[in-house]
């Protein structure tokens, strides 16, 4: 994005500014978060990927359709949600506006909620490879 703007994003730069002196370790600090939190929230696929308890049968061949369904319709819900904002925000009529349309007439963020049934599909997966831990990750993009 930074590469299409003439200056630096507005978020980044009141982070700067707050940190002051210090810019340099906080946004270590925030970037390294950031990439904890990747690791964590790759634990889901890297699990499945890597479990040799996958018991493939009739029941585990609907339990992968089922997945399948539920990040298909995430991910056309979530682009959708995107797609309706970035119309909406085209139009200068509606400059400092909420967008009150489509999905967004239903929540304030479809995206996020659309993001949130996305990682419904991975504990589902783990069903058939007996990760039950994997229901923890809906609930905490919950949080």
């Amino acid at each position: 994005r930074y590469l299409h703007e003439t200056e630096e994003d507005r978020r980044y730069a009141n982070m700067r500014r707050a940190m002051g002196a210090f810019q340099h370790l906080g946004f270590l600090a925030f970037f390294m978060f950031q990439a904890g939190l990747a690791i964590l929230f790759s634990y889901p696929m890297l699990s499945l990927l890597s479990t040799t308890q996958m018991q493939w049968n009739d029941w585990s061949s609907w339990v992968l359709i089922a997945a399948a369904l539920i990040m298909l319709v995430a991910f056309m819900g979530e682009s959708l949600a995107d797609h309706q904002l970035y119309r909406f925000k085209q139009n200068p009529a509606h400059q400092g506006k909420t967008m009150d349309q489509g999905l967004w007439k239903y929540s304030r963020h479809p995206n996020y909620f659309f993001e949130w049934l996305h990682w419904f599909a991975y504990p589902i997966l783990g069903l058939a490879a007996g990760l039950y831990v994997l229901w923890i990750y809906p609930v905490l993009m919950w949080l």
